[in-house]
């Protein structure tokens, strides 16, 4: 399943508020960058205002929001990589996306 996937369906669970943080959460654990979770909640966010959502439930999603964001105590944000620290590589003829630490390129 596609993170959108994931995160609507972590939406629709009987305890969404925290089935929704957890989702986002191991997303990010599993190398989901910034901008494909910020783009999938807001993805989900457009299509629940599109059927009349109340203002409580889009708080609760600006609120996973800030967290990835880090727009929060530091002890409750998610820690995520941004795009940036993937790189494209060509191998044969062969795209492949490999997480890059940057320290490491830094040197």
């Amino acid at each position: 399943m596609t993170p959108l996937e994931q995160i609507r369906y972590a939406w629709n669970s009987i305890d969404r508020v925290e089935s929704l943080n957890r989702t986002v959460e191991r997303l990010a654990r599993e190398g989901i960058s910034r901008e494909i979770l910020d783009d999938s909640l807001g993805s989900l966010l457009d299509l629940k205002r599109d059927h009349g959502m109340n203002e409580a439930d889009e708080e609760l999603i600006a609120a996973v929001g800030d967290r990835l964001h880090g727009w929060c105590h530091e002890s409750r944000a998610i820690p995520v990589r941004s795009a940036a620290d993937t790189t494209t590589v060509t191998v044969n003829g062969i795209d492949s996306t490999r997480t890059v630490n940057s320290s490491f390129v830094a040197r």
